[in-house]
C-alpha cells in the first residue's frame, strides 16, 4: 500500500501533530507501507520524520495569499506535482484541502479526482466555519475561475472519500447530501505522557522558572493564542479569580493577522496590572507544566477535534472551561466525564463574552477589576462560576484516564486508519 499525505505545511501544531500520529501508528502497524509526505513549508530543524518517509517540499502547496496569481497555471503546476509521486493505485490523503488556504490546490485535489485518483479529504476545519477563508475560496474558485465551489468541495465521485473527527461534522457532510458510505468516522489519538505523576519538585522548579505564585493555584490554557481561542473570556476569569489562582498560556500566534490583537491583550494586561505569564511552552517543559497544574482551562468556542478536552486528564489534570457541545459530544459518549465545563459566560444584557469587540471585551474586564457591584452581578449572572475551582475527585479522573488510554490510543487510531484505506481501495 502506498499513501500520498499532504498538507500546506509542517510547523508544529493540532494538524502537523496529527499526520505525525498518522505515520507513526502506520508504520507500527505496516512495516512495508510506502509514505510521501507533499507539503509547502517544512523546517528540518524542528521536525524528524522516520528515514523511509519520502518529504517533499513545493511552496506551490503552501498558503495562497496573492490573489493576483494565475490559478490555471498553479493549479496545472501542483496536478503535475501530485502525478509525479502517486499514481491512481495510491491514495492521496490531503488534510484540510477545502479550508480556504489555497484555492488552487483545492482545485486541483478535485480535479485529481475526476480523473480517477483516490482522495480522502481528511476535514480537521472547515472554511464555512472561518467567512474571510470562504469568501476567499469563493472569490478565487467562483469568480475568477467559473467553477461552482460546492461542486468543488464535495463533488459527488464515489473515489473522493471524507475522513472526519466527530459525529457533528459527519452529520454536516451528510446534510450535503453526501453518501454516508463516503464519509468515515475517525477520532485524533491522544498524546500518552512518559509520566502523569503530580510532582511538588516539579512543581517548584516551575514555579520558579516561570515566576508564579506557590500559594495559589495553577491554572494553564494549553494553547497558541488565536482569535477562536477566546482569550478576552481567560482573562476575565484570571480577573475574577486573580487572588486564587496564576494564570498561564503557553504559546503566542504565528500567523501574522493574529499578532496584532495579541499583542493588544498582553499590553491591556500589563496597563491594568493584570497578572498573566504569557508563553511558558517557551520558557519551561510543557508535559511538566502541564502535570503541576491544577486545572487545564479552554475558553475557545470552536474546535475541530478538541485533543485540549482530553489529553491533560492523561497528566492527571482536569479540564475545566467553556464547553463545546459539538466536540464533547462524542468525548461524553465514549465515556469521559467533564464536571467543570460551562454553556455560556453572560457578562451584561445577556451577551456572551466571545460575542464582542476585543475594545468591549476590555472595557468589561476593566469593571470586573475596578467595580465592585459589577463583579457581585457577574457571579449571580453565571452561578457555576462560584464552584469552577472546585477541586475534581481523584476517583473520576482515574476513570476518566482509563477511557481515554482505551479509547483514543495511537494503536486503535492507526487500526482504523488502516480499515478505512482497506474499505476504500478493495
Amino acid at each position: 500500500m502506498r499513501i500520498v499525505i499532504f498538507h500546506y505545511h509542517l510547523d508544529p501544531g493540532g494538524v502537523t501533530s496529527i499526520i505525525i500520529a498518522q505515520i507513526k501508528a502506520l508504520i507500527t502497524l505496516q512495516k512495508d507501507i510506502e509514505i510521501t509526505l507533499l507539503t509547502g513549508r517544512y523546517d528540518e530543524q524542528s521536525l524528524k520524520f522516520p528515514p523511509q518517509v519520502k518529504i517533499i517540499v513545493d511552496k506551490s502547496l503552501n498558503y495562497q495569499t496573492d490573489t493576483s496569481v494565475d490559478y490555471k497555471h498553479e493549479i496545472s503546476c501542483i496536478i503535475d506535482l501530485f502525478k509525479q509521486n502517486c499514481s491512481k493505485a495510491d491514495i492521496i490523503h490531503a488534510h484540510n484541502p477545502n479550508l480556504g488556504k489555497n484555492p488552487s490546490l483545492t482545485v486541483a485535489i478535485f480535479e485529481l479526482a475526476k480523473e480517477g485518483y483516490t482522495i480522502i479529504n481528511h476535514a480537521h476545519d472547515f472554511s464555512e466555519d472561518r467567512p474571510a477563508n470562504h469568501i476567499f475560496l469563493q472569490t478565487c474558485i467562483h469568480k475568477d475561475l467559473g467553477l461552482e465551489l460546492i461542486n468543488i468541495m464535495y463533488p459527488e465521485l464515489p473515489n473522493y472519500q471524507f475522513v472526519v473527527l466527530n459525529t457533528s461534522d459527519k452529520n454536516r457532510l451528510l446534510s450535503y447530501n453526501i453518501n454516508e458510505l463516503r464519509v468515515h468516522l475517525l477520532p485524533n489519538p491522544a498524546q500518552v505522557p512518559e509520566c502523569n505523576k503530580k510532582s511538588n519538585n516539579n512543581r517548584e522548579e516551575i514555579c520558579n522558572e516561570l515566576g508564579l505564585d506557590k500559594t495559589k493555584l495553577i491554572i494553564t490554557y494549553p494553547v497558541r493564542v488565536i482569535q477562536r481561542k477566546n482569550i478576552g473570556e481567560f482573562i476575565l476569569l484570571a480577573c475574577l479569580f486573580e487572588d486564587k489562582a496564576n494564570w498561564v498560556v503557553t504559546q503566542p500566534p504565528k500567523n501574522p493577522v493574529e499578532v496584532k490583537p495579541y499583542s493588544a491583550w498582553k499590553d491591556f494586561c500589563q496597563q491594568t496590572n493584570l497578572k498573566i505569564c504569557w508563553e511558558a511552552g517557551n520558557k519551561t517543559s510543557f508535559s511538566k507544566l502541564v502535570s503541576v497544574s491544577d486545572f487545564c482551562i479552554s475558553t475557545s468556542y470552536q474546535e475541530g477535534f478538541g485533543l485540549s478536552f482530553i489529553e491533560p486528564w492523561l497528566y492527571s489534570t482536569p479540564v475545566i472551561g467553556r464547553d463545546i457541545p459539538m466536540v464533547t459530544m462524542d468525548l461524553r459518549e465514549s465515556g469521559i466525564q467533564f464536571p467543570c465545563l460551562y454553556s455560556h459566560l453572560l457578562v451584561e444584557e445577556q451577551k456572551e463574552m466571545h460575542h464582542l469587540d476585543i475594545s468591549k471585551q476590555m472595557d468589561i474586564i476593566l469593571k470586573c477589576k475596578t467595580d465592585k457591584l459589577f463583579r457581585i452581578k457577574l457571579f449571580d449572572r453565571n452561578n457555576y462560576l462560584k464552584d469552577l475551582l472546585n477541586p475534581v475527585e481523584d476517583s473520576l479522573i482515574k476513570k476518566n484516564i482509563e477511557v481515554i488510554l482505551k479509547e483514543y490510543s495511537l494503536e486503535n487510531f492507526g487500526q482504523r486508519l488502516y480499515d478505512i484505506y482497506r474499505r476504500i481501495i478493495k
